[in-house]
């Protein structure tokens, strides 16, 4: 049995962050941001019709190895918040969450699942997941 129950079914866009500041959008256009600050990388402000619950996700860039890349991702799920860092590092209430490799995890008391596997962060959340490299870039 997996570790978790997929919640996003069917075939979705997906949107890419890349290092240098390139970005694929859902529509399969290419972008490239300035990185001297947090970006908006895509946000629900309307979740399956209810204003009271939107969610966001940022991505905060730097310079790693001599060009720009993607230093963190932010997951602002309603009251729950939480950060994947550099180094496959989970920030959850400004507290370091303990990874066990294959092992998937709630992230806190949010409805999502971190499975920290092959020296990747794979989030299954009930709207959207999300992949993060531990280095330098992304993909939602």
């Amino acid at each position: 049995k997996q570790w978790y129950q997929r919640r996003v079914r069917g075939i979705y866009y997906t949107c890419s962050v890349f290092p240098g500041g390139a970005i694929e959008t859902f529509y399969g256009s290419g972008s490239h941001y300035d990185l001297a600050c947090s970006h908006v990388l895509v946000a629900d402000v309307l979740t399956d019709g209810d204003y009271s619950n939107p969610w966001f996700i940022y991505g905060t860039f730097d310079v790693f190895e001599g060009k720009g890349a993607l230093a963190s991702m932010s997951f602002y799920l309603g009251r729950d918040i939480f950060e994947f860092q550099r180094g496959w590092l989970i920030n959850l209430g400004g507290e370091k969450m303990v990874l066990e490799e294959g092992k998937g995890q709630q992230v806190g008391n949010s409805p999502c699942f971190v499975l920290y596997e092959n020296l990747h962060l794979n989030l299954d959340c009930p709207n959207f997941e999300a992949y993060y490299d531990g280095i330098m870039s992304g993909h939602i």
